[in-house]
């Protein structure tokens, strides 16, 4: 869609994807698996060629953004927690986070907290993950919940500690939109804010995603 003369045209129509990013080279992608078919992996659109590159072939992606893309896995040698008993449960179980460079492919780990779920749910002014800690149940809950801004391999600051998804004080974060160096957060509670003397305070009982000037 081109806002300025109001005309849109089709630049791809094969396949289901989920629009992960938006950035100068192209449009970023996850290719969603349907019926009996698998993901395969996060791919870069080039809307003037009109072309599809797969960037990786992983099957999950957390976020894109800051240069890279973010995902997880389970690091080697740890184990998921004997709160899950579940084979599926056990069998998607993350406890650590990988950095993959959109330009070189270079992976690298950044955070990792064995025996909890670790997942970027988005990236600050400065392309620095911010990271999601909780301890899941079989139930598909949680019973504890982390923020966390990810400054650096194994660099990061913990912004927010608080019950999990089965109580009633859960504030369920959305993804952050950063604003100069400030981070606003959408929540099941409000918004809140978190600003660069490591404040991090409710702004509004508004609740719902934040985006823009709006939430």
């Amino acid at each position: 869609m081109d806002v300025a003369t109001a005309t849109d045209r089709v630049v791809y129509d094969q396949g289901f994807y989920a629009v992960l990013d938006y950035e100068p080279e192209g449009i970023y992608l996850f290719a969603v698996g349907y019926a009996d078919a698998p993901n395969s992996g996060l791919w870069r659109l080039d809307t003037q060629a009109r072309s599809l590159q797969q960037i990786v072939s992983q099957q999950t992606v957390d976020y894109v953004g800051g240069g890279a893309s973010w995902y997880g896995d389970l690091a080697p040698g740890d184990q998921p927690p004997a709160s899950l008993s579940n084979p599926l449960a056990r069998a998607f179980f993350k406890d650590r986070l990988l950095r993959l460079d959109l330009k070189t492919h270079a992976v690298s780990p950044w955070f990792r907290r064995p025996g909890k779920e670790v997942r970027a749910i988005g990236v600050d002014g400065l392309g620095h993950p911010i990271v999601t800690v909780s301890s899941p149940t079989d139930a598909g809950t949680s019973t504890s919940e982390e923020l966390w801004l990810v400054t650096g391999p194994e660099l990061g600051n913990q912004i927010y500690a608080g019950p999990g998804s089965n109580s009633p004080g859960f504030v369920g974060f959305g993804t952050p939109l950063a604003d100069s160096q400030r981070l606003w957060f959408g929540s099941k509670k409000g918004v809140y804010l978190y600003t660069p003397d490591k404040k991090f305070q409710m702004v509004s009982t508004a609740v719902g995603e934040v985006g823009g000037r709006c939430s």
